[in-house]
């Protein structure tokens, strides 16, 4: 089992990088929706969905409220006057500044390391198009990031095929790399009541690359703490347009706000006089304390598109806390992390990926055994088959004669079933 997940992660590892660096390929920044009541008012249904990104799977989970020790968020007794990111004679920030975060001293290392830029891909199932979006986020622990429900969970139009986050993104430079995107959770009342105090999700990635960025912590608050107006709260992430028009580099760069919330528009939403834009969408809400420790306490949700302007963050309660808490603990039980480092796991590599057409998979060191794979494209049809990868191990992959996009590699070597994904450009 520890084999097969190794192998996915590799492969869909592969598939994000790629995917991230080809040229032609224009992400539109996830739109900044406005509030509209839940669908059912009497909806009562208080549990979490996982969704599988590879297979497309969902899972509803029943999760039990963590026993378990984690830094916890406490709210001063005094309030914190101090803001963040201050400039000389400017303090506090009321929430109506968009600034360049890579102005600060000392960018791009943490926080703004914590920050990521999420690019997704999702198909559209009646027709195979794909549609290209970013959104913003934060690493709230080694292998999660925290964001908006909506900038994942698609409709059912579309649905999330690929995705990966790009810590301290900024103006086509990636210092950390692309990390994929295995799987995200989101909460019942968002995914099928359309809830904006639940637009909250979770993503798991690939691989722990907060042991090397730093990650944030998270925690939750009552409602009035963040009604203070002396209590001042932060967010980075990635604005893109407003209304369509493109604004900040388009998604390129990174920015923050700092400052003090206005109103809470219901007990799990709370708001800031200006305007928000499309692709700040799960833009971390944190805290940072007398001690120096950060907190996210939410994500940017939603807000108006016409005067008075004003932008909402979903808080987490501390049920939602739990929740989080609970997957991230599990996880950490099942010791995912320390798969790579499970008995002598077996490298598979894909090269060139991009590319025109001309594949290989290297499959060199795989012990020789049973090899039976597929290569098909969106729609499911299977445009080759390998059961032989010859005396060299090495399978040629000629997508020459498909147009531009994406294909799947799907099958088994010996007891162990892999996935991956090709993508075909220029």
């Amino acid at each position: 089992m520890k084999s097969t997940f190794f192998y996915l992660l590799l492969i869909l590892g592969i598939f994000n990088t790629v995917v991230l660096h080809a040229q032609d390929v224009h992400y539109k920044a996830v739109p900044l929706p406005v509030y509209t009541p839940p669908i059912h008012p009497g909806f009562t249904d208080t549990g979490i969905t996982k969704y599988e990104i590879t297979t497309g799977k969902t899972h509803k989970l029943l999760i039990k409220s963590p026993d378990v020790a984690y830094p916890d968020f406490q709210p001063p007794s005094i309030s914190d006057v101090s803001n963040e990111f201050a400039k000389s004679g400017v303090q506090p920030y009321k929430f109506s500044n968009i600034e360049p975060a890579d102005e600060v001293a000392g960018f791009p290392e943490y926080p703004f390391s914590a920050v990521v830029r999420i690019v997704m891909e999702f198909q559209d199932p009646g027709n195979g198009e794909k549609h290209y979006f970013l959104c913003s986020g934060t690493l709230i622990n080694s292998s999660y990031v925290l964001t908006a429900g909506h900038c994942v969970t698609g409709s059912e139009d579309l649905r999330l095929t690929g995705a990966a986050v790009q810590p301290a993104y900024n103006m086509k430079n990636a210092p950390y790399g692309n990390i994929a995107v295995v799987e995200w959770y989101s909460f019942n009342r968002w995914i099928n009541n359309n809830d904006y105090d639940y637009d909250i999700a979770l993503l798991r990635l690939e691989k722990p690359v907060g042991n090397t960025t730093g990650y944030l912590g998270f925690g939750h608050a009552d409602a009035v703490f963040f009604t203070n107006s002396n209590n001042n709260f932060n967010s980075i992430g990635y604005p893109s347009s407003d209304n369509g028009v493109p604004v900040f580099e388009k998604g390129e760069r990174m920015y923050y706000m700092s400052g003090y919330m206005d109103f809470l528009e219901s007990q799990s939403s709370v708001c800031n006089n200006n305007k928000g834009y499309n692709g700040q969408s799960g833009s971390g809400l944190y805290y940072k304390d007398d001690d120096g420790s950060r907190y996210v306490l939410g994500v940017l949700s939603h807000g108006s598109l016409d005067k008075p302007y004003y932008t909402c963050h979903t808080i987490l309660d501390k049920s939602k806390f739990d929740y989080l808490l609970g997957i991230i603990k599990g996880d950490s039980d099942n010791d995912h992390t320390a798969i790579a480092g499970a008995d002598k796991p077996i490298p598979v590599t894909i090269y060139p990926n991009p590319s025109s057409g001309i594949f290989y998979l290297d499959l060199s060191k795989v012990p020789h055994q049973k090899i039976d794979l597929t290569v098909s494209d969106l729609l499911g049809k299977e445009l080759m088959s390998v059961q032989d990868p010859g005396p060299n191990r090495k399978v040629l992959i000629n997508l020459s004669n498909q147009p531009n996009g994406l294909y799947f590699i799907k099958g088994t070597i010996g007891k162990e079933t892999i996935y991956g994904r090709l993508v075909k450009i220029w």
